[in-house]
């Protein structure tokens, strides 16, 4: 992960931002959109390797901040 946020940072533009978007929620809907309007279709929820990826994720993070490349 710090490996990929060193080369986001080499490759952006001068004062480009990096989001980081991932979903804050363990449970969120599934939503199905046609031309009749939207109905949630299920939810999902994340398995503990996603939340220990997570966890991983924040600290890169912390630590490409901390060396000025976040």
């Amino acid at each position: 992960m710090v490996h990929a946020l060193s080369e986001i940072h080499r490759t952006r533009k001068p004062n480009e931002t990096v989001l980081d978007l991932r979903p804050l929620e363990d449970s969120w809907s599934v939503e199905s959109v046609s031309w009749a309007g939207w109905q949630v279709s299920g939810r999902l929820s994340d398995l503990p390797q996603g939340v220990a990826d997570d966890a991983a994720a924040n600290q890169a993070m912390r630590e490409a901040e901390a060396h000025g490349r976040g």
